[in-house]
């Protein structure tokens, strides 16, 4: 029977390497510190929710994976991590550094279409960094007023720290596999794999009230088969819902071990969210 347990004190997120050129809804800082401690040195890192991938990336830049699986159905964002891990690396550096970041010319950028995949992959950083809460999903609006810096549209565009995280990945490609496939088929594809470590972290809960619908655009799942999928590979696995009734019962019905973790939200409040495994007594 699984019980849940908290683990008290949030971590600090001002602590934490930021290696990915996304701002991201849910994103996943908070977990970086705990996601060292959760296993080690393995042959495969899968991540196959991946969106900002800040999983993938302390897998990558910490040695930590033989191979690191960043999968994502998105082909708006999937593009970015093609593009990122390709020779296209430094055009896309280019592409960023170069960019006047003023309401007129992000405008144009967000109404263009793309000609290849690096105009592709630069359109969605543009509308990562303009979008209220670097948002990418279909409908969601520019920012206008900011975040209160009195730079409008530009308070998230930071060209330099942007461009210098991709260029820092481009040395590691070899070791990485970018894919788009449905994230139960990309688990499916590494189930069987003992030296593997799955990071699951859907981009929605299990709740009827999910923000997910709000978020993004692929925010379909079968949460009791991802559980019923996740009793059934050979490697190790951490998964992180909000807390729910479902998660709770799900996790209990196929014997995963539960906890409680605080995190620091928006507007720096203390939230918690939920932490299931196969096995975490390695967490304090």
């Amino acid at each position: 029977m699984s019980t849940v347990r908290t683990i008290m004190g949030p971590v600090n997120v001002s602590s934490v390497p930021q290696r990915s050129p996304f701002r991201y809804p849910g994103g996943k800082s908070w977990l970086q510190p705990r996601l060292r401690q959760a296993f080690e040195k393995v042959e495969f890192f899968v991540e196959p929710f991946a969106g900002g991938a800040s999983s993938s990336l302390l897998a990558l830049c910490e040695e930590k994976a033989d191979n690191v699986v960043i999968n994502e159905i998105d082909p708006s964002v999937r593009v970015v991590w093609d593009v990122i891990f390709s020779e296209q690396n430094e055009n896309l550096c280019e592409l960023i550094e170069n960019f006047n970041f003023t309401y007129k010319n992000v405008l144009k950028i967000v109404k263009s279409v793309p000609k290849n995949d690096l105009d592709f992959a630069f359109k969605t950083i543009i509308r990562n960094r303009a979008n209220h809460g670097g948002k990418l999903a279909k409908g969601t609006g520019l920012m206008k007023k900011g975040d209160g810096t009195g730079k409008g549209i530009a308070s998230r565009w930071y060209p330099e720290t942007i461009s210098k995280r991709i260029r820092t990945l481009y040395p590691l490609r070899s070791k990485v596999t970018v894919s788009g496939l449905d994230g139960l088929e990309c688990i499916k594809k590494y189930a069987d794999k003992e030296s593997c470590f799955f990071l699951i972290d859907p981009p929605y809960t299990a709740s009827k009230k999910s923000p997910g619908t709000r978020l993004y655009d692929f925010h379909e799942l079968d949460h009791n088969e991802l559980f019923e999928l996740m009793n059934t590979v050979e490697g190790s696995f951490l998964m992180t819902y909000d807390i729910d009734e479902e998660v709770y019962n799900l996790s209990k019905k196929y014997g995963f071990s539960i906890s409680e973790i605080p995190m620091t939200g928006t507007q720096n409040k203390v939230q918690k969210e939920s932490l299931i495994g196969d096995d975490l007594a390695w967490l304090n």
